[in-house]
């Protein structure tokens, strides 16, 4: 809704209460537009993460279950909790979310 635009300014107040001071580059309608669209992202993450943990309540649950035994489990046994479901992700993803294949 906003755009590849940065609204965040460089500069950092020099004084304790720079929050009293503090000036935006830009105005009310575009704030409201910001805030709109926070509101919008962090909402539509909800509602998958609601999605994914009623799609995977029993691997909650097992997982819980599997912790609170062993307090810590690999990637081998937390997949395996999933059962035929197939956690293969192209390197591309998960270099895009800060994975390196090597790490895994």
């Amino acid at each position: 809704a906003i755009g590849p635009i940065s609204y965040a300014q460089d500069e950092e107040e020099v004084f304790l209460g720079r929050d009293y001071g503090h000036v935006r580059g830009y105005g009310e309608d575009i704030a409201s537009t910001i805030d709109a669209e926070v509101k919008r992202i962090v909402e539509e993450c909800y509602d998958k993460a609601r999605e994914l943990i009623r799609k995977h309540e029993d691997v909650l649950h097992r997982s819980a279950g599997l912790l609170l035994e062993k307090e810590k489990i690999g990637r081998s046994e937390f997949e395996a909790l999933f059962g035929d479901e197939v956690f293969e992700k192209d390197e591309d993803v998960l270099a895009s979310e800060g994975v390196r294949v090597e790490d895994m």
